[in-house]
């Protein structure tokens, strides 16, 4: 499969090799852009066509330009979760699922990255833009923070903290299918449904997810490769992309400062809770330097004197807090967790989005 870096934008990276299950779940979520899905050696990465991002920025402007069509999002939002909150209830009451539970089950997942995905830089940047010369959109983008941080606090809810939905439900077809958790994880949602019919994934195939593994998302249709063969498609797609070490992303917020760096990373799947205990150690004054933030690093956002990211938009979390801190911003710096480390003295020039170590 000969596909062209430089026809991708990176999206999302995070330090972490998480289940096979959930990633396929969260492409099929994505399915209606083209992108790429990699997992190898502890980092996580998706990279989306930017013919696909022509067409969200498209449909973003759309929904943001349009108070009609900004409220339609809200509520199909709030009426989805309403409706997957109870459903995910309903199923942890039971011992096991049937067919159909287990299907709707993996339906209902998919469907909350068809909405929150609108959330995401890829439909927000030309709306943000459009907003400088359209008074709706500005009033739109104005409210759309809350709205962005109550989905955001709904996929915790979801993933990683609390009732943990997805993982709960799963652990009863863990229990049910006599397959141990880490297993069945990194089994495909295809490979699930095919238990009903006593069809079982062998050993090496589960070893060769944890090695390496791609999902190619192309006009809706996915392709998947493992181990050797997912460890050969990645070698080829990514050579030479983010090579050198300029450090350079997208003003959010203007302005300049000299500070130490501090590096705030989630290195696990299931170590959300862990960066409480990282926003802890960081000291007042110090650069944020992380892939991206949520609410959940707002103390972190407190203490810093500038914010960097290596994702992100112009209506992403840590453009939207740097704004209302009033402190220096870049995001997009899509090498800066490669290149820096906790401690490094930088300065931060948000007017032109570079940074510079010193």
């Amino acid at each position: 499969m000969n596909l062209n870096v430089k026809d991708y934008a990176r999206a999302f990276q995070f330090k972490m090799h998480p289940p096979f299950l959930i990633v396929d779940l969260f492409a099929k979520g994505y399915r209606n852009v083209d992108h790429v899905m990699i997992s190898q050696d502890g980092w996580f990465t998706t990279y989306i066509s930017k013919e696909s991002i022509k067409q969200t920025s498209k449909i973003g402007i759309e929904i943001y330009s349009n108070k009609s069509n900004f409220q339609k999002l809200i509520d199909e939002s709030n009426t989805y979760e309403k409706g997957s909150e109870e459903y995910f209830k309903y199923l942890l009451t039971k011992k096991s699922l049937n067919l159909d539970e287990t299907k709707r089950f993996f339906d209902v997942i998919v469907e909350f990255w068809t909405h929150f995905q609108k959330t995401e830089f890829i439909y927000l940047d030309s709306a943000f833009e459009f907003s400088k010369n359209d008074a709706i959109t500005a009033e739109n983008l104005k409210s759309f923070g809350e709205f962005k941080y109550h989905a955001r606090g709904y996929m915790n809810l979801v993933l990683y903290s609390g009732p943990k939905y997805f993982e709960s439900v799963l652990r009863i077809l863990s229990e049910q299918f006599k397959i141990d958790y880490e297993t069945i994880s990194n089994y495909s949602q295809k490979e699930i449904i095919d238990l009903y019919s006593q069809k079982i994934t062998g050993k090496d195939k589960i070893q060769s997810i944890k090695n390496s593994y791609s999902i190619i998302y192309l006009n809706q249709k996915d392709s998947f490769l493992f181990g050797i063969d997912s460890r050969s498609f990645v070698s080829a797609f990514i050579s030479n992309f983010e090579s050198g070490i300029e450090l350079k992303g997208r003003t959010a917020c203007k302005g300049k400062v000299r500070g130490k760096v501090r590096i705030i990373i989630i290195d696990g799947f299931d170590k959300f809770n862990d960066l409480l205990i990282q926003i802890e150690k960081m000291k007042k004054g110090e650069i944020l330097v992380t892939e991206t933030t949520t609410p959940e690093f707002t103390p972190a956002c407190s203490k810093a004197t500038a914010i960097l990211t290596a994702q992100g938009g112009m209506m992403s979390h840590a453009a939207i807090i740097s704004r209302e801190l009033k402190i220096p911003c870049i995001v997009g710096i899509h090498n800066i967790l490669k290149v820096l480390k906790t401690g490094d003295m930088v300065e931060v020039d948000a007017e032109k989005g570079i940074v510079r170590k010193i």
